[in-house]
């Protein structure tokens, strides 16, 4: 268990209120009784081992500093769902300094359980505009997302003829799309051809469109 490890199933103890497992090959339980407690910091002096001493053969039970709530500087009160996961975490000040801002604009923080990146806080996300949209960052790749669905290509065959069939009948319009999953299928209509677009695992952003629509 590496010292990182170590904070993250103390504190995770503390705020959900449960035992949790210390141990290095037998089951033992380190109960936090202290309601008034808020941090675990291990001993800076000293490694992990030192920082331990054993009671059975393979057990480890871990020393650890308490910090009141008046020294409070490392947990703070926000909590994240990773969306890779799925485990709850508390943000201390120091992952704040390191959140970086990416797709959509959103702000994202590196969950210390899987130690990928989570969104924090939509609501604190980048007003994106043509001033400061940048590629690659603020794009969403759609092979990234778990939860995207390949699309064959027997979806796609149809769903091209279906776009180049519109563009034939439609006077008017010289410009069609379709998109689902991890491809995006666009027609375009020119004056002496018609030509099928066909994109997977794309990237792409979106931006809301604040500008008031009036109809002729």
């Amino acid at each position: 268990m590496t010292k990182k490890e170590l904070i993250r199933t103390l504190t995770e103890a503390y705020y959900k209120e449960k035992e949790v497992e210390l141990t290095t090959s037998t089951l033992n339980f380190f109960r936090i009784e202290n309601e008034d407690i808020i941090d675990f910091i291990l001993n800076e002096t000293k490694d992990l081992t030192e920082s331990c001493y054993n009671k059975e053969k393979d057990v480890k039970y871990v020393q650890a500093k308490i910090i009141e709530p008046s020294d409070m500087d490392v947990f703070g009160e926000t909590t994240v769902v990773c969306e890779n996961c799925d485990h709850v975490f508390y943000v201390n000040k120091k992952m704040l300094k390191n959140i970086e801002y990416g797709e959509y604009g959103l702000p994202f923080i590196e969950c210390p359980y899987c130690l990928e990146k989570t969104v924090f806080d939509e609501e604190k996300a980048l007003d994106l505009d043509e001033n400061n949209l940048k590629y690659p960052q603020h794009f969403a790749c759609q092979k990234k997302s778990k939860h995207v669905v390949e699309i064959d290509d027997k979806e796609i065959d149809e769903q091209c003829r279906k776009i180049l069939k519109r563009l034939k009948e439609d006077k008017f319009d010289d410009f069609k799309f379709w998109s689902s999953g991890d491809t995006i299928i666009i027609g375009l209509k020119f004056a002496d051809e018609y030509r099928i677009i066909v994109a997977k695992k794309y990237d792409e952003v979106s931006i809301p469109n604040e500008e008031e629509i009036f109809d002729d």
